[in-house]
């Protein structure tokens, strides 16, 4: 019960970020290059942290991760997954708060907040009704796969070919 309680904080970053760029429209214009640096290191931070977590077992599900992230490449989702199979990690709930107050901030959520609720929320609901904590390097690795291939895609594409 205390994972879903968490998860649920957690998931309140993105609606505190959604309302204060709504609210400092001006601000977030000036600052765009400051959040979306800091957005990049939160992100790296959270997948070396879920990768040193998996650690060998994880490799697996990394690659599954890799797969499915370049079909679904929604970060939330598996930010989710992350965070429900963290144990409740002070370190990783806390990077995945700030990066949520981030992203708010810069996509603008408005009426996707439904769908992000529910792909954030289904992998810490699933950990509490059933027995998975068992396979935590699996998902863990999951997770971190699909986000570095989501960090590497956006990465790529923000930088000017010659």
């Amino acid at each position: 019960m205390k994972y879903l309680f968490i998860s649920f904080l957690v998931f309140l970053s993105f609606l505190i970020g959604n309302f204060i760029a709504k609210y400092t429209k001006d601000e977030i214009k000036t600052g765009k290059r400051y959040f979306l640096l800091l957005e990049k290191i939160l992100f790296g931070i959270f997948i070396l942290f879920l990768g040193i977590q998996a650690g060998f077992p994880g490799i697996l599900g990394g690659i599954l991760g890799i797969i499915l992230a370049f079909f679904f490449p929604n970060p939330v989702i598996y930010l989710g997954i992350g965070l429900a199979f963290s144990s409740g990690s002070l370190f990783l709930s806390s990077m995945v708060f700030l990066y949520g107050l981030v992203y708010g901030s810069l996509q603008h959520l408005g009426k996707k907040i439904l769908p992000f609720f529910l792909f954030f929320m289904i992998p810490s609901v699933a950990v509490f009704v059933f027995p998975l904590t068992s396979y935590a390097p699996f998902f863990l690795g999951f997770s971190a796969g699909a986000l570095g291939f989501i960090f590497v895609k956006e990465n790529g594409k923000a930088r000017k070919r010659p």
